[in-house]
């Protein structure tokens, strides 16, 4: 991990002109400024966040000369839309609450939840794919340039999938739902998110060891649990129902 002290480096904050959901910021553009002015920049707001006039948006950290404003701010847009192409958080949101509503008493369809599984598995297939935890962005020398924090991978699962595992827990075609989709993700993904899900699925199946289920359910469970272990590359490893 790259540590990096500023402590003793001349800052200054840019604040936000208008209010709204940060729609996009061109990490590219921002980038390949922060470059030609030879400076760092923070963000301090994340795609999908709301932001209020007068709010700081970034820190421009190591600069000796004086700033157009505008430069930067033209890099991120701002509307009045929370629809964020680039917050992956606010997509699997939106499908979580949809599988949540459809395992609801009042609706009871789980048939709608699985799909809505379905869906979550392949944004985290695609996740997997171009998913990075360093939050630094660099110039084409290899020099650090913009900072983005983000959430870890594991973060993502969570979000995804705690309230339909709590919510869900005694339907077991829901559950098998996750089972499945864990594995699938595991499967196409290298062995960083394959260990990321192996470990989050010790939060699942911690869940399931708490409900009472029928030899047969807890049989198929374990089957697709010995399968998310062989997807995981876990081998001799056992997560299974007792």
């Amino acid at each position: 991990m790259i540590l990096l002290d500023f402590g003793s480096k001349k800052t200054i904050q840019i604040k936000s002109i208008k209010q709204g959901y940060i729609q996009y910021i061109e990490l590219k553009h921002l980038t390949t400024l922060a470059s030609k002015l030879n400076v760092i920049v923070k963000l301090e707001k994340a795609p999908g966040e709301y932001v209020e006039a007068d709010m700081p948006l970034l820190t421009v950290i190591n600069h000796n000369q004086t700033l157009e404003h505008e430069k930067f701010l033209h890099c991120l847009f701002i509307t009045n839309d929370q629809e964020s192409i680039q917050d992956v958080k606010l997509g699997i949101q939106k499908l979580s609450e949809i599988a949540l509503r459809a395992i609801s008493p009042a609706i009871n369809d789980p048939e709608t939840a699985i799909n809505c599984i379905e869906q979550l598995t392949q944004v985290f297939i695609k996740l997997g794919k171009s998913y990075s935890s360093s939050p630094y962005y660099c110039d084409e020398a290899g020099r650090i340039r913009v900072m983005l924090e983000k959430p870890s991978f594991m973060d993502y699962l969570y979000k995804a999938f705690y309230q339909i595992r709590h919510y869900g827990k005694e339907d077991v075609s829901v559950m098998s739902a996750v089972i499945k989709a864990l594995t699938v993700i595991a499967e196409t993904n290298r062995s960083a998110i394959k260990n990321d899900v192996w470990v989050f699925s010790s939060y699942i199946v911690e869940g399931l060891q708490k409900e009472e289920w029928l030899k047969m359910d807890k049989e198929f469970l374990n089957q697709l649990l010995k399968n998310l272990a062989k997807a995981c590359e876990k081998k001799g490893a056992s997560m299974l129902i007792e």
